[in-house]
């Protein structure tokens, strides 16, 4: 197992800055899921680990030792790449063998790897077959099966699944986590699928523009957002939000919403803030059939949709504030008419409040309950 550190790693590309002062730890055997939208460096990182690129700055850590000027095959890494990257003149268990040819080998030990891989992998019966007779998630096994062949202290995925349909991408994490438990090792992913970093990750790093936003537990930073990009990126459904200013009242600090509704405000405050309330779909109830103690929020019902297995309901909160909740699929039947007022309800304890400017940092304030 490889344990990873990346220390204030820059690399840009013309004048356009790619990756800006990243730090990362990956200790051995965890498994790592990087995040973000597409352009935020994700694969460039993981071709600078792979040495497949060079970092103008910073320093790459492979168990305890500076690893820039290694070349790739002296790194105990191996890389799966987006496309499946097969030779298409050789079959699979072919492809799965390349790396161990000319390594000094012999044959039975190799075919004694591939067997007990392929075996892994469920690719037993296609190791006769070339690329062009398999299937999408075919390919992709067996181009893991030849990264794993090596026998590598960290494996680096780059985004495996992005070309496979839903069902073949949760069959496929179901087989990372497999590999992970059965072969032990490091996993560093990197992926736009919220659902890679929540069910693989024992931690996430939230990429944007080149830069780590948060690094921490899926749980941590689905909870505790560090700011407005991270919140409205990570999660399946982004957080709501609902834009207000903190007053001081002979109450004491409200929160007073663009629809005049106000909560009562816990913690330190400023004069006049302009905020933002930030609310998880999922945390969303309507008020006859949440806890009594939950605070209430009104709005106009706009829309229900399905959503796989949720309800996605649209309300209306004021012209330019809108709210999404996810409810179970049970509550169809009991769902308002369009336009209709509704009440609904959220725990004040999972509310956030945001700084209403361009970094929209997570402000250490709430709301307090019952309001």
């Amino acid at each position: 197992m490889v344990s990873l550190e990346l220390r204030r790693i820059s690399k840009s590309f013309g004048s356009t800055p790619v990756l800006q002062d990243v730090d990362l730890a990956l200790a051995q055997g965890d498994i790592c899921v990087i995040v973000g939208p597409s352009g935020c460096g994700k694969t460039t990182m993981l071709r600078i680990v792979a040495g497949l690129e060079r970092a103008f700055d910073g320093e790459i850590i492979l168990d305890g030792q500076v690893a820039n000027k290694s070349w790739p095959s002296q790194r105990d890494l191996s890389m799966v790449f987006q496309g499946d990257s097969l030779f298409s003149h050789l079959t699979g268990f072919q492809n799965m063998a390349y790396p161990l040819r000319g390594c000094g080998i012999k044959r039975e030990e190799i075919r004694r790897r591939i067997e007990k891989i392929a075996a892994l992998l469920n690719v037993t019966n296609i190791l006769q077959r070339r690329p062009q007779e398999m299937s999408g998630g075919e390919r992709q096994r067996i181009a893991i099966g030849r990264s794993l062949a090596r026998g590598p202290g960290c494996l680096l995925l780059d985004e495996p699944m992005a070309s496979l349909d839903p069902h073949l991408r949760g069959q496929l994490r179901d087989l990372l986590r497999k590999i992970h438990e059965t072969n032990g090792g490091s996993m560093l992913l990197a992926s736009h699928d919220q659902a890679d970093a929540m069910q693989l990750g024992h931690k996430v790093a939230v990429m944007n523009k080149g830069r780590i936003e948060q690094f921490g537990t899926p749980m941590d930073i689905f909870r505790l957002p560090i700011n407005r990009f991270v919140a409205s990126f990570f999660g399946q459904a982004g957080m709501n939000f609902l834009g207000g200013t903190i007053k001081t009242t002979d109450r004491g600090p409200q929160l007073l919403l663009e629809n005049n509704q106000q909560f009562a405000i816990k913690g330190e405050v400023q004069k006049e803030q302009r905020v933002e309330l930030g609310l998880r779909p999922e945390s969303l109830l309507p008020a006859a059939i949440a806890p009594k103690q939950w605070a209430h929020i009104q709005a106009a019902f706009e829309s229900c949709r399905f959503n796989g297995g949720q309800l996605e309901v649209t309300l209306r909160v004021t012209e330019s504030n809108v709210l999404r909740a996810a409810l179970p699929i049970s509550m169809s039947e009991y769902m308002p008419t369009m336009h209709e007022q509704v009440t609904f309800a959220f725990d004040a304890k999972q509310a956030l409040i945001f700084s209403d400017n361009e970094i929209g940092a997570r402000l250490d304030i709430g709301i307090g309950e019952g309001a």
